[in-house]
């Protein structure tokens, strides 16, 4: 596993197991508020280089997706396009996704070209891949 790739930040208590959330707990700590959702300046991390020309997230790696926000937040709505269109740019790295709202629908699943890793909450991660999407999309 690479990194971790936050192309926003901020969330929304969704659940009860937002109660204990470390990314609120950190944000008090250093005088932020995590209940402020905001776009990244790392936006494009998947998509950067080094001084030498490689890129940062090498292929075949595991970013894990949105450690301090939740990937299908509405008010990242305005953002999640573009960032579906890295993940289809990134098709060489493995993206892991766990959405903090326990009730994400099929129509949040990632588009047709976009193999990405997502979980609920407190289960198991299910692999989801390019078959799976049209099924999902079906629901």
């Amino acid at each position: 596993m690479h990194d971790i790739w936050n192309p926003w930040h901020g969330c929304v208590r969704a659940s009860e197991g937002c109660v204990n959330c470390y990314m609120f707990y950190l944000d008090t700590q250093r005088g932020g508020d995590g209940s402020r959702i905001f776009r990244t300046q790392n936006f494009d991390y998947p998509l950067q280089r080094k001084r030498d020309g490689s890129l940062r997230v090498r292929p075949g790696e595991l970013i894990r997706v949105c450690m301090t926000s939740d990937f299908f937040l509405e008010e990242a709505d305005a953002w999640r396009d573009r960032a579906w269109d890295i993940m289809r740019e990134r098709s060489d790295v493995r993206f892991f996704c766990s959405p903090s709202d326990p009730s994400v629908s099929p129509a949040t699943c990632p588009p047709i070209g976009v193999t990405a890793g997502i979980t609920s909450p407190l289960t198991f991660p299910q692999k989801i891949n390019v078959v799976q999407m049209s099924a999902c999309r079906s629901l």
